[in-house]
């Protein structure tokens, strides 16, 4: 089985707009999943073959989401 792999490359060390986010190339151990970028607005997930159309996540949704739907640990 392929391993799974998040590369991580790292663009500036304060998280600013879009052209200073930090970004994740996803990769399912054979082929490329999609890229995630964060920044100071939040998240941007561009999915394989997406031609530059992408979902956006600020963190103030992002943190509702998680309180809303995953379950803490402890």
């Amino acid at each position: 089985m392929a391993r799974k792999s998040v590369l991580l490359s790292l663009k500036g060390y304060e998280l600013g707009r879009e052209e200073r986010a930090l970004s994740f190339i996803v990769n399912d151990g054979t082929e490329k999943v999609g890229e995630l970028e964060l920044s100071r607005g939040g998240f941007r997930w561009y999915p394989r073959n997406s031609k530059g159309s992408h979902h956006h996540l600020t963190w103030d949704r992002f943190a509702k989401l998680v309180e809303e739907n995953i379950k803490k640990t402890t």
